[in-house]
């Protein structure tokens, strides 16, 4: 590959908001009529951004929880997303969802 000359991108520098690296892992642990799941992201800090370049950069280190209850043909579900309250961005200046919960109650006829 050679350099780009439009978007000034040099053949080995890294493009704006890419990760070096990304992992996911989803355990999940049912019993019986309770499901209980868990999300826990992890993602490097962008090694380039395009415009607050001076601005500090973090990874983001993400943890998601979900318990549901499954009674015949309804189920009940609590989620919990950014369990921990981290603060993280994944454009600058952009700060992504805080900790917030959920309650869905849901039924098949």
């Amino acid at each position: 590959l050679a350099d780009d000359a439009i978007s000034r991108i040099a053949k080995d520098e890294a493009l704006p908001y890419r990760p070096r690296f990304m992992g996911l892992l989803s355990p999940a642990l049912r019993m019986g009529p309770w499901t209980l799941e868990g999300d826990f992201r992890y993602v490097t800090r962008a090694e380039r951004v395009s415009f607050f370049s001076n601005y500090e950069r973090v990874p983001q280190k993400v943890f998601n929880l979900r318990a549901r209850y499954q009674w015949q043909n309804f189920s009940v579900q609590l989620q919990v997303k950014n369990l921990a309250n981290y603060n993280y961005t994944v454009v600058e200046q952009n700060l992504e969802e805080i900790r917030n919960f959920s309650l869905s109650i849901s039924g098949e006829f």
